[in-house]
């Protein structure tokens, strides 16, 4: 008999190009220079201030700008809130978690984790929070996480294009080395024995956000040092990202 050949995987590539949208994520893109950059097209008329910047940083990265109506620029980036500007440019990957690391142990750092959160607005959200307020990273899994897509980059008004975001091949496993590296973590849930209010954080710090819905994994939750509760009136609950806010603003405002 014969041996039956095995077939091939599929290989799900990355998109060689991608159409990032809206001012400040086209801006801050160019400013950040961690993208390669293709082609630049911009709302045909007047342009303004924003605009004309734009086209003069592309013009330094040796890119030049198209002109094109509104509606032309909407079908090409598939969304109506492109703000007259468009950058065809490379995808945006996030940093090796090996230097997630280094950042989270850093003295007085308080880190950001988020355990499988998948809507692209939520991250974006998250994103632009943890810029905000000064955290000192944002891990994610390598699966079952949003993208560092344009749809978060514009949610995160931009801060997506300079802002350290890493992967971590397994989260509970990166947990455990950070826990080897002397930085404590915490985990947000409804029924966090620690209120927020009275949470004397010990630093490096690293907090887990887990999804909408499902909450930190049980496994991810097992890892935490301390499980913290944010008390809302009327027991209310809040979605990822305005909890992010509020986690942030609770244990960096003091510090600086």
């Amino acid at each position: 008999m014969s041996k039956r050949s095995a077939r091939p995987r599929a290989v799900h590539a990355k998109p060689a190009w991608e159409m990032l949208y809206g001012i400040n994520p086209v801006e801050e893109a160019l400013i950040a220079r961690r993208r390669r950059v293709r082609r630049l097209y911009l709302k045909g008329g007047s342009p303004s201030q924003r605009l004309t910047r734009i086209r003069d940083l592309a013009a330094e990265r040796g890119v030049s700008a198209t002109f094109l109506p509104a509606p032309e620029l909407e079908v090409l980036c598939g969304s109506a809130h492109h703000q007259g500007s468009a950058l065809e440019c490379a995808p945006l990957s996030p940093g090796e978690e090996a230097e997630a690391l280094n950042r989270a142990a850093g003295a007085g750092a308080v880190t950001l984790a988020l355990d499988q959160v998948e809507d692209p607005q939520n991250f974006g959200a998250v994103v632009r929070n943890c810029a905000g307020f000064g955290a000192a990273a944002l891990v994610v899994p390598r699966h079952h996480s949003a993208p560092l897509s344009p749809a978060a980059s514009k949610a995160s008004a931009g801060t997506l294009e300079s802002f350290p975001v890493y992967a971590a091949a397994n989260l509970p496993r990166f947990l455990d080395a950070c826990r080897k590296r002397g930085i404590w973590i915490a985990g947000t849930a409804e029924s966090g024995e620690t209120p927020l209010h009275r949470f004397d954080a010990p630093l490096p710090l690293l907090v887990v956000l887990g999804s909408e819905g499902r909450g930190l994994r049980p496994l991810v939750r097992a890892k935490c040092d301390y499980a913290v509760s944010i008390s809302t009136r009327g027991g209310a609950s809040l979605n990822v990202a305005s909890a992010a806010a509020v986690l942030l603003y609770h244990l960096i405002r003091p510090a600086s």
